[in-house]
């Protein structure tokens, strides 16, 4: 059973290594007590690889510095629960929206894509007594060793950078270190797991995106990606790719998790899957409901625009 996520130092693209770190309860007649427990994860350490808290920087008056409530307003991570659950760091998504495929859709999404790398940057300078950016392994593992929680920034979703690949190393310059191809809707680059297919896989322009993600040093996430994505990825990539966030399809039979023979392909290459632990990934419903699911597609319609939201707004929403 995975119980930690672990940076270890070894050789990788941009210096960068991720490895799961399990524990087993083989050698030991019964599991160990919670004190325990506690003490093997303090000497561990463990980061997530996909914070969607960079929503809430723009939100006005909202600070990672305060405690939030995930029963009250939604918020999940805060630096006082990140001390708290023991977790050292992670990856603060840089997370698009789809849009248009226009010239000016892809403008807004470099935009929206750069304030938001400026902005996860703002929060790390102003509090750096407690939070380091981390570019390699070495940074992660300096930073918890003094205490600190290290920060990496990643991409979900290619959109800011589908109308210009060079700004691929715009975004790696502003410290992203791993990038995700598509979300919820094809684009440019490739095909979304939750899509209609029109690429079957990765676009031209999505191959040579693969090859400046290697030239650059950047980890490819092919969480969102289509099946074709993901084995093609594999192939392309002259690095190891993650799934920073999916779910296995022999759990739950759900398009954006990943059957075991993909799987394999991505420990085959050497990368590495961490468990998406939201439960519309986890378990089906408990009957087909169409009332509920347009219900919740626009509900989730107003979770995207939640980052210009007041307090009261997401408590209500």
């Amino acid at each position: 059973m995975v119980r930690a996520r672990q940076v270890k130092r070894g050789a990788a693209i941009g210096g960068l290594v991720l490895t799961l770190v399990a524990t087993s309860a083989l050698a030991a007649p019964k599991r160990p007590a919670p004190a325990t427990a506690r003490a093997v994860h303090e000497k561990l350490v463990v980061l997530d690889t996909h914070f969607d808290t960079p929503a809430n920087l723009g939100r006005p008056g909202w600070s990672i510095m305060d405690r939030h409530s995930a029963s009250v307003d939604g918020d999940q991570v805060d630096y006082p629960r990140m001390v708290e659950g023991g977790v050292d760091g992670g990856f603060f998504a840089i997370y698009t929206p789809s849009g248009p495929a226009t010239p000016e859709g892809d403008r807004a999404a470099r935009d929206f894509g750069i304030t938001r790398a400026v902005q996860i940057r703002e929060m790390v300078a102003k509090h750096a007594d407690v939070f380091t950016l981390a570019l390699t392994a070495d940074d992660a593992l300096s930073a918890a060793a003094h205490g600190k929680r290290f920060v990496f920034l990643s991409m979900e979703n290619g959109y800011p950078f589908e109308g210009d690949l060079s700004l691929m190393k715009t975004f790696r310059g502003l410290g992203v270190t791993m990038m995700g191809i598509t979300h919820f809707k094809n684009n440019a680059l490739g095909d979304s797991a939750t899509d209609t297919p029109k690429w079957h896989g990765l676009s031209p322009l999505g191959r040579e995106a693969v090859a400046e993600a290697n030239r650059l040093g950047v980890v490819i996430d092919c969480s969102h990606a289509s099946d074709e994505v993901l084995r093609q990825t594999v192939a392309l990539s002259k690095a190891p790719i993650i799934l920073s966030h999916s779910g296995m399809r022999a759990v739950h039979d759900h398009p954006r998790n990943v059957s075991d023979a993909d799987a394999l392909l991505v420990a085959a290459k050497g990368g590495v899957i961490q468990i998406n632990a939201y439960s519309a990934y986890m378990v089906p419903p408990p009957a087909p409901n169409p009332a509920r699911d347009a219900a919740a597609k626009e509900l989730m319609s107003g979770y995207m625009r939640m980052d210009a939201m007041t307090g009261a707004e997401k408590r209500a929403l």
